[in-house]
């Protein structure tokens, strides 16, 4: 099943929100709008608030704009996550949205809709605004994270990771003015091994890890803090994904990779070429044997190196096809579990959020079959394949008499 939502503006990413504190409002935010054209349609952040009701409904709430009076600011990009308690005990919720090679940081806070009364919406209050991209030529943020202790990672057309850490401005020491926003944004670590844009960013459920993946076929998995690169995982694996026996995959480029979140120590990758296949590849992170790391169960704060192990490769096939948008589709995301856990009934197994250009938005609900239908079929099956045996047993007994 799935429910087709158009929205005010095209969209270029989406992306779920759990509000903090958590409640019943599950938010999707879709940046998007027109551009450096002067076209008429704002730069903006648009609020949904899905609605579990039996409609699936989603309700827009009031959007906030990010031009400003120097410069267009299309939101290309967006990630949310919370701060460490500030100097009131308060945790803080947050949204990094990239703007060009800007970075801008938005407390995002539930507040009474001022369309509707008695209705919540998202509050968006910008608290900090920096550059993150520093290519010489056309410096643009692609990707960005929030770690789970409260750090920015960055990356984009530069090829370097920055890793962030968000600190409260003390008022009081600056003497001269005050300043622009309540935070500034502190360099951590510029983590540096990719040779081209960087595609993806993801966080490790447990570990203190990153990986991230570019357009020079490398996925490379860093300890954001520290900042070593613990391991690269290669971008051709000889036989497999081999430009010496295939002539197509002459440049691989690795356009996405995540930690799985139920299998341990499993990385993914997704290696492709301008022409060809695209392919799926499962990697086991293992832990390198050194002096200083020579046990099984070695405390993550003293692992210094990693190794990879390739493990299967699979060809990424159509499982299903949904043909809903008008536009290529720029924005995908599965809603988090708490979303998902809300839903009503058993048998939907995720939900599938999708955004376009072409001003639609649609939530897809993949479900799984019941066990009931898996019977009913099993036994149709079983019904026919007995009526054949029956018919062509017939047949050869009408052929011997004849």
């Amino acid at each position: 099943m799935s429910t087709l939502h158009r929205i005010p503006v095209p969209s270029f990413d989406l992306y779920w929100h759990d509000s903090i504190p958590e409640g019943t409002s599950n938010y999707i935010l879709l940046p998007g709008g027109g551009g450096s054209a002067k076209t008429g349609v704002k730069n903006q952040i648009m609020v949904g608030e899905y609605q579990d009701d039996d409609k699936q409904q989603i309700q827009f709430h009031e959007s906030c704009f990010t031009d400003t009076d120097d410069r267009s600011n299309l939101c290309s990009g967006l990630s949310t996550g919370s701060l460490p308690k500030n100097s009131q005990d308060q945790e803080i919720a947050i949204g990094c949205a990239l703007i060009d090679r800007y970075c801008s940081i938005y407390k995002l806070s539930n507040e009474e809709s001022k369309a509707q009364k008695g209705t919540h919406s998202l509050k968006f209050d910008k608290i900090c605004d920096f550059q993150a991209d520093f290519h010489p030529d056309e410096p643009v943020l692609n990707t960005s994270l929030v770690t789970s202790t409260g750090c920015v990672v960055t990356a984009g057309d530069d090829a370097v990771v920055r890793v962030w850490a968000l600190k409260e401005n003390d008022k009081k020491a600056v003497k001269d003015e005050e300043p622009s926003f309540p935070y500034q944004a502190v360099k951590v670590h510029e983590l540096k091994k990719h040779q081209s844009p960087i595609t993806a960013l993801q966080e490790h459920s447990v570990k203190p890890w990153i990986v991230s993946s570019g357009k020079d076929g490398l996925a490379v998995i860093w300890d954001f803090e520290t900042g070593k690169c613990l391991v690269d995982v290669p971008p051709v694996i000889e036989g497999i994904i081999d430009p010496k026996t295939n002539p197509l995959l002459a440049k691989v480029e690795c356009r996405g990779c995540c930690f799985s979140p139920v299998e341990g120590d499993v990385l993914y990758t997704m290696q492709s070429s301008k022409k060809g296949a695209t392919y799926l590849i499962k990697w086991r992170i293992l832990q390198a044997v050194t002096p200083e790391n020579n046990s099984k169960d070695v405390p993550v704060e003293r692992v210094t190196e990693l190794s990879v192990k390739f493990l299967q490769k699979r060809m990424v096939a159509k499982v299903q096809r949904f043909a809903h948008h008008d536009l290529p589709v720029t924005g995908l995301s599965f809603a988090p579990h708490r979303v998902l856990a809300s839903e009503r009934g058993e048998r939907t197994l995720a939900l599938l959020a999708s955004c376009s250009a072409d001003n639609k938005m649609v939530v897809m609900h993949l479900r799984k079959g019941s066990l009931l239908q898996s019977i009913l079929l099993a036994i149709v099956v079983i019904a026919i394949l007995t009526l054949l045996a029956l018919f062509s047993f017939d047949i050869s007994q009408l052929l011997r008499v004849y």
